[in-house]
């Protein structure tokens, strides 16, 4: 959709907060408000939502429900998100049991790993495959998003997998930058420097 990826996180951020006031019965929200539990001006988020097409009332706000129903338009969010895990370690079978059944728009539809303990096994619902069974497995499976949870000597090797199976995004927990051919996208959540990071800020608070 050509918008810049900051954006994209900030309108999800968006979408939450709406839910999270209307599960408290608040119907409308002013930009001011959005931009205060966001993080953003209220500048940026009056900018954000008029790229998403939402329409709003200086005076009134924004009618919560009515926005939430764009953001589903302009995002398609009624359609199911496929995803497939590589990896089914600590961090792997976390992802699956968090998101089996729990969101509805979200579907775990493919387990892999390299134990052969693990082939055959059904783990929080999912059976688990052989990682040389990907390309195989995922043939003919609408897979959108391909998360890689292995050692970081491993993740290249599942990256071109996912690549050669015609996954278009990719989450990558592994502590590595990987090298994938475009157009496919990569998100990296490298807990490690996340955590150094954080922890580089609170010695300069303490």
């Amino acid at each position: 959709m050509g918008l810049p990826h900051n954006t994209i996180e900030r309108l999800f951020l968006y979408r939450r907060i709406l839910q999270n006031s209307l599960a408290d019965n608040k119907r409308t929200i002013f930009s001011h408000e959005l931009a205060q539990i966001s993080g953003a001006t209220s500048e940026q988020v009056r900018r954000d939502l008029m790229l998403a097409g939402a329409e709003g009332n200086r005076r009134l706000g924004y009618d919560c429900e009515k926005l939430l129903t764009q953001f589903s338009a302009f995002f398609k969010t009624d359609a199911t998100i496929n995803i497939a895990v590589a990896g089914v370690g600590n961090i792997g079978k976390a992802i699956i049991s968090y998101f089996l059944g729990k969101k509805p728009h979200i579907d775990v539809v493919a387990v892999f790993d390299s134990d052969p303990s693990k082939f055959g096994r059904v783990i929080h619902g999912c059976r688990c495959h052989a990682i040389q069974e990907m390309e195989e497995v995922l043939n003919g499976k609408s897979v959108h998003v391909g998360v890689i949870a292995v050692p970081a000597q491993a993740a290249q090797d599942i990256a071109d997998r996912f690549s050669r199976a015609h996954v278009p995004t990719l989450l990558n927990f592994a502590p590595v930058r990987l090298k994938v051919p475009e157009p496919i996208f990569v998100e990296n959540m490298d807990m490690t420097l996340s955590i150094e990071k954080l922890g580089f800020f609170a010695k300069s608070l303490l």
